[in-house]
């Protein structure tokens, strides 16, 4: 059984392979990358962060969608992210549940030298919007996903097949971080190294005391996430 020190180093490693995937896209033939993890726990700040960086060097044009996502509305924003150069950010958006979303990415994040998309049925919105009804996709994509892929798809649900299209198609990267045991002691790790609690007005001891509280009641909580003591430190400051 891992220690906890061991589990640090490794949750450290994956995050640093994420960083690297996440640049790989700028330099590379990959297409896509799907990282999965727990919500909350840094995957979007970090792969933002990134991608802002690149904006302001290289003028590099990426943008990001999250929440719910129709089919038509995955067509639209790939037709927008097409030209070559273009980073679509999808971040937490089920397009896994539904399988004319799935043939778009299908075909999106295909391996042939053309990727081309269409959309077979006439659409007035298309014509409003001045999208053609067919065009090759040349952008890239990054997949932030809560969802455990792999345990999905071992466990055989019905989006497991679904799941396995893309993953087949993306450089996959699980950062190891679903159980509560493992999110506190990545939350306790950001923590510790960043002064996050420090920063937002606490002191050194209050951040620890906020640390000790999470480690104490990490089991009744809803939701643990790097959100969760930012929470408990505005309280301690109003009291």
């Amino acid at each position: 059984m891992l220690t906890e020190e061991q589990v640090e180093a490794i949750i450290e490693e994956r995050f640093a392979v994420m960083d690297s995937l996440v640049r790989s896209l700028t330099c590379t033939d990959i297409n896509s990358v799907v990282i999965t993890g727990a919500a909350g726990i840094g995957k979007t700040f970090g792969t933002e962060c990134y991608l802002n960086e690149i904006e302001q060097k290289h003028g590099q044009h990426w943008g990001s969608i999250g929440g719910n996502c129709s089919p038509f509305g995955l067509y639209e924003v790939l037709y927008e992210f097409r030209n070559e150069g273009s980073i679509l950010l999808m971040d937490d958006v089920d397009v896994f549940d539904d399988e004319t979303k799935i043939n778009l990415l299908k075909n999106a994040l295909d391996t042939k030298e053309r990727r081309v998309l269409d959309w077979r049925s006439a659409s007035k919105a298309l014509d409003e919007r001045g999208i053609p009804n067919t065009f090759e996709f040349k952008g890239k994509i990054i997949f932030l996903t809560n969802t455990n892929i792999y345990a999905e798809i071992a466990r055989q649900t019905k989006r497991a097949p679904h799941l396995a299209a893309v993953v087949s198609r993306s450089v996959t990267l699980d950062l190891g971080i679903h159980d509560v045991k493992t999110i506190l002691i990545h939350v306790r790790n950001v923590l510790r190294k960043s002064n996050m609690l420090v920063k937002r007005g606490l002191t050194p001891y209050q951040q620890e005391q906020a640390i000790n509280w999470l480690e104490k009641n990490r089991n009744e909580l809803a939701i643990l996430s790097l959100r969760t003591p930012i929470m408990i430190g505005e309280y301690m400051k109003a009291d």
